[in-house]
């Protein structure tokens, strides 16, 4: 009797799906000119879309119907000759049925006027029976809070598109499952977003291939991978399943048109595999493929590129070694989380900066006229730190490079202590713009065999508390990235070796190496130093950094002589009003005892003139700055703190233009701003 009641209910709750799902339209496959409508219609196999730019429509388009049974009927139509950046509405008729009056918006083209370009990515949204707990419907609610927040009621006419890493059902075995698992979850969004799907191992090959419409825009070997560009990006859908050489080739073929394409700034790949995860440390076939074929040649792009994926169920952040790409797991998408506690079988992988076992989606705002983006990443938390929809990450890249030289500094030892190699940037720029760093130690000024090669990187957010509070651990808090203390037993007294470091940006570039330094390994007595950049200019950032040798514990940094402390920063930023020689002078505290040093530096004038005119104006959305422009300017770099007479030079926003609205601003106290021209 309990077996029937099941029954009855699974056919029940079958049925409602079925009916629930009737006529909701999903849009998939778009471009700036054309977009394909599906939906489930069960009344006959007409296909019809009605369309037009207002709600009396007007146009019309037919297209075609896959049969699954007589009840389940999934219809496609390909609407053509549309205006890029255009508010469509349409709606939906198969025989005696017809859905309501929905709208979308087509992408906007290089030329339209501040073009944004915005995608939404998640993975893993596959339902699991309990007791294992899921979360699908909670994400994509959050989801949709979110956008709502940022962008308003009509917050769906600035989204572009939903890109899927894969496993949109537990089962394929069924029509059911995809209704139930997929369609019917987002159908508040697949109405008026178009959405794009890469096949997890969970997807099957039959049903999930009669739902996509990717035949026009699919590799050789069929649906199971395609291509299409949206505004400046070239998005890329590979299938880790399969894998192969076939696959590889094609995305070679494709990197290699990309390279001379100048209207492509960005390459989005979405595959449903990763290379390494840290949380499911395992090799499989998919994921060497991924790490092996797919990773190298997206490195080989001068263009910087976005790996997203999933299958293993939390979210997780890095960088390739060497190339431009950025690879991010977004398989947090509602499926069960694959938690630290779940196993033992981890590993710390040097290119993942932060793994964090939570519910996840990623918002990418791709600014097509900068020819930058913004990512961030929102996050719900798990069952055990439950979070409400914040943000967890975020990113920026640029498809110009931004790298920073390194100078090598100092490399000194206190008595009975280990040598601390020092370097800095060549150019003054806040130390929060250094995503790693790589120092090198070798006996030749070549580096071809070195003693010590050690690459590090800002953040390691790897594995977390346990119970009670399960906090993310940051393996790498306190790092500093300028500095770096060879191990004991690695070199020898009296002996000559060379060093030299190199940073990476948080835009993913290395700098260039510093030029080797020579030292030779012998104590120095503990004593407060530092340094400082070369020609100081007035009214531009200068940067000090400490040489002291010993453990300083504290920083007491008087730049302008005043007697009175200006920064308690290791390394402080500083900009000169004044003309002349100036009295800088840095007391350190070291186990217990203090030091002083005393510097007299030049600032001379600068080569081009500091703006004039600024006004600050309260705004609706934040602080409105405006100054005149200056000759010679190339930008503008606004720079704020809370105290005027010891500003910290760590915060600031960059402008080309002789005005900035800086957001939300206005709501802080004691804001204080200064312009500086840059050459």
């Amino acid at each position: 009797m309990k077996y029937w009641i099941v029954v009855y209910f699974c056919l029940f709750s079958i049925f409602l799906y079925a009916q629930s799902i009737e006529m909701m339209p999903y849009l998939q496959t778009p471009t700036a000119t054309s977009i394909y409508v599906s939906w489930f219609g069960s009344s006959s196999n007409q296909s019809v879309v009605q369309y037009g730019t207002t709600t009396s429509l007007g146009y019309s388009a037919s297209g075609s119907v896959v049969s699954f049974n007589s009840s389940t009927k999934w219809h496609s139509v390909k609407l053509l000759n549309l205006a890029p950046n255009t508010l469509y509405y349409y709606q939906c008729i198969t025989g005696s049925q017809s859905s309501s009056i929905c709208n979308f918006k087509t992408p906007p083209i290089l030329s339209t006027p501040d073009a944004h370009l915005r995608i939404l990515f998640i993975g893993d949204t596959q339902y699991e029976d309990p007791p294992v707990i899921t979360n699908v419907g909670g994400v994509v609610s959050a989801m949709q809070s979110k956008m709502n927040e940022l962008y308003g009621y009509d917050w769906k006419q600035n989204i572009n598109l939903i890109a899927h890493s894969g496993d949109i059902v537990e089962w394929a075995g069924s029509t059911d499952s995809f209704i139930g698992e997929y369609f019917l979850p987002f159908r508040q969004l697949s109405s008026s977003i178009p959405s794009m799907v890469a096949r997890g191992n969970h997807d099957g090959d039959s049903y999930y291939y009669d739902f996509m419409q990717t035949s026009e825009i699919a590799g050789p070997e069929g649906k199971h991978y395609y291509s299409f560009d949206l505004g400046n990006t070239r998005f890329i859908f590979l299938d880790s399943n399969l894998g192969g050489d076939t696959q590889s080739n094609w995305l070679n073929t494709k990197l290699t048109e990309i390279e001379s394409n100048d209207n492509i700034d960005f390459v989005f790949v979405v595959t449903h595999h990763f290379g390494h995860s840290e949380i499911e440390a395992v090799t499989t076939p998919e994921s060497n493929w991924v790490q092996n074929e797919v990773i190298p040649s997206l490195d080989q792009l001068s263009k910087p590129s976005l790996l997203f994926y999933g299958h293993t169920h939390c979210y997780a952040r890095g960088t390739s070694p060497n190339g431009r790409t950025k690879m991010v797991c977004d398989g947090g998408g509602g499926a069960d989380l694959d938690r630290w506690s779940d196993s033992t079988n981890h590993f710390d992988y040097p290119e993942i900066h932060i793994t964090a076992d939570y519910w996840t989606y990623t918002l990418v705002d791709i600014n097509i006229a900068d020819h930058s983006y913004q990512a961030t990443t929102y996050t719900l938390g798990n069952h055990d730190v439950p979070l409400d929809n914040v943000e967890l990450d975020s990113w920026t890249q640029s498809a110009a490079s931004e790298s920073y030289n390194a100078l090598s500094l100092s490399a000194k030892a206190p008595p009975n202590g280990n040598i601390t190699l020092v370097s800095t940037m060549q150019d003054a720029v806040s130390l929060y713009d250094i995503m790693s760093s790589e120092f090198q130690v070798s006996t030749s000024t070549q580096f071809t065999t070195n003693l010590l090669d050690s690459s590090r990187n800002w953040v390691d957010f790897y594995e977390d508390s346990g119970t009670p509070d399960y906090q993310l651990n940051n393996m790498n808090a306190g790092i500093d990235l300028k500095r770096l203390e060879i191990p004991s037993g690695l070199i020898h007294s009296g002996q000559t070796y060379y060093w030299r470091v190199r940073y990476r940006s948080e835009n993913a570039d290395w700098g260039n190496w510093s030029s080797p330094q020579s030292f030779t390994y012998s104590s120095s007595p503990v004593s407060a130093d530092f340094t400082y950049q070369s020609n100081i200019m007035a009214n531009s950032l200068t940067w000090f950094n400490d040489l002291s040798v010993g453990d300083p514990d504290s920083w007491l940094w008087d730049l302008n002589g005043d007697g009175i402390v200006d920064s308690r920063s290791r390394d402080p930023l500083w900009i000169f009003n004044t003309l002349g020689l100036h009295n800088v002078t840095l007391t350190v505290s070291i186990n217990g005892q203090t030091y002083s040093k005393t510097r007299q530096v030049m600032v001379n004038p600068s080569l081009i003139n500091s703006p004039a005119n600024i006004h600050i104006t309260q705004v609706s959305n934040g602080v409105k700055i405006s100054w005149s422009s200056v000759a010679g300017a190339t930008s503008y770099r606004v720079y704020y703190f809370t105290d005027p007479n010891h500003p910290s030079y760590s915060n600031w926003f960059d402008s080309t233009a002789t005005q900035l609205t800086i957001s939300n601003s206005s709501g802080i106290s004691s804001r204080f701003y200064q312009v500086v021209a840059r050459q």
